[in-house]
């Protein structure tokens, strides 16, 4: 149980970390420091929906992990456009740089809910 609890403060700091990073990739954005933990700790229902799942129904995990990294790639996505992009709309010549940057984003929610859902018995 500790390591699992150690694993998942290590995956939710490498959520802020990354969700920190791309606001500073993205531009000058000040975004309070507690909403990115608010935003990172999406990653747990996401991990709560899936293992309620494969608790219930073992063989339908990878579908509705799937989906889950999917949503909340697709609202990380959504937030951080409305909360940078938003601020930034005179600086438009890197706009397919902040398109590749959030799709990274969105993508990077695969490997974390793997690794949270990946509970070692």
């Amino acid at each position: 149980m500790g390591s699992q609890f150690w694993n998942s403060i290590f995956c939710w700091l490498s959520e802020i970390l990354l969700l920190e990073a791309t606001i500073h990739a993205l531009g000058d954005g000040d975004l309070p420091l507690l909403d990115v933990v608010a935003y990172g700790g999406y990653a747990f229902v996401t991990v709560s929906i899936a293992m309620a799942t494969r608790i219930v129904w073992g063989s339908s995990f990878f579908a509705v992990a799937l989906w889950e990294c999917f949503c909340t790639g697709v609202l990380l996505v959504k937030i951080m456009k409305r909360v940078l992009i938003a601020e930034m709309r005179s600086c438009d010549k890197h706009s397919s740089r902040r398109h590749y940057i959030l799709l990274l984003v969105a993508i990077a929610q695969f490997p974390l809910l793997f690794w949270l859902s990946s509970v070692g018995v």
